[in-house]
């Protein structure tokens, strides 16, 4: 029960989490993704799992390890590793024990980005056995339909890395308000692909929830505007007030000068007390 998202963008990718795991009548907080950097070669694999922990960890690990050994790791190898490892550990773990068709087998599904520290990168999912390249952006779990909604309406081609790197944590924050067993944390890798990609930047703004701030605000003006004789008339004119002040204050912020915030992010955004660096 979870959310997993990829995107793939023109000068990156983004892979994000949240920290939710349930485990019969509780719930309780883990991560979620592995990220692995290879001092020899360069390469950064961020691998999320949803599904039955103990198996999209296994999967996880073992891909980790075999990419390991490999003496010429590129794109395509990689990805040939991959597919082959989440077979095997479904032929041999799973299959082996369970029918393919049976409701109570283990299940578990993978968002996987690669940056092979050469400029190329790739953002893989894999739905049991099957593997495919994300050309845009997926999600796996069951926060996955919701997500898909949200992201229709909130993402475009084209879209840098630093730039998805914000959207993807408001895609987190209304999936967690509607999705089902969604919550906790929001747990989000970004990688640049070089050092031409756009860079980094924060967002300091006095309402955290922008986006859905402002979404509130529209609805909640139309509706305000069809009410006859409605006794607050400056409830349209405070509506338009307040997106305008927001969307202007994100502008300022985006056009802030930025500091080389380095080629990868790892960002945590607090929804409980796991992870968070000042509870003793």
């Amino acid at each position: 029960m979870t959310l997993i998202a990829g995107f793939s963008c023109p000068d990156g990718l983004v892979i994000a989490a949240d920290t939710e795991i349930g485990y019969g009548p509780i719930n309780f907080q883990n991560s979620k993704i592995q990220s692995t950097f290879s001092d020899k070669y360069g390469y950064t694999l961020t691998i999320g799992g949803a599904g039955h922990v103990s198996y999209f960890t296994m999967a996880s690990q073992k891909i980790r390890d075999e990419i390991a050994i490999l003496t010429d790791p590129t794109l395509a190898s990689i990805k040939d590793v991959i597919g082959k490892t989440i077979s095997e550990v479904h032929e041999k773990y799973i299959f082996k024990h369970w029918d393919a068709a049976a409701e109570e087998r283990p299940r578990f599904d993978l968002i996987i980005g690669i940056n092979d520290g050469n400029g190329g990168r790739m953002v893989l999912r894999s739905d049991d056995v099957a593997l495919t390249e994300v050309r845009s952006y997926d999600f796996i779990g069951s926060g996955s339909s919701v997500a898909h909604l949200v992201a229709e309406r909130l993402i475009t081609p084209g879209l840098s890395t630093a730039v998805t790197l914000h959207l993807v944590g408001q895609i987190f924050r209304e999936v967690k308000g509607k999705g089902a067993a969604v919550g906790g944390n929001t747990e989000i890798y970004a990688n640049r692909k070089d050092k031409d990609a756009e860079q980094f930047f924060d967002l300091r703004l006095k309402d955290y929830r922008f986006i859905w701030g402002l979404e509130e605000a529209v609805l909640g003006g139309m509706r305000n505007a069809l009410i006859k004789n409605r006794d607050d008339p400056k409830s349209i004119p405070e509506c338009v007030k307040f997106i305008e002040e927001t969307l202007r204050s994100i502008r300022i912020e985006t056009d802030k000068p930025r500091a080389n915030a380095g080629d990868e992010q790892h960002f945590i955004e607090f929804g409980s007390e796991y992870l968070n660096p000042w509870k003793p």
